[in-house]
C-alpha cells in the first residue's frame, strides 16, 4: 500500500489516501497536483 496526505482545495483539511500497489500507477511526488475520484462503496471515512 502506499499513503498520502492531500490537501482539500479552498481548506486547511487534509485527508489520508491509502492506494493499492498496480504494476504501471505513476508515484506522485509532495505538491503534485491530483484528481482523485473513486465510487461511493470505496469510500471509508475516519476520524
Amino acid at each position: 500500500m502506499t499513503y498520502y496526505v492531500a490537501r482539500i482545495n479552498g481548506t486547511e483539511r487534509t485527508v489520508t489516501i491509502a492506494m493499492r500497489n498496480t504494476a504501471g500507477r505513476q508515484t506522485l511526488s509532495i505538491d503534485d497536483p491530483v484528481l482523485i475520484g473513486w465510487g461511493s462503496e470505496s469510500i471509508l471515512l475516519l476520524n
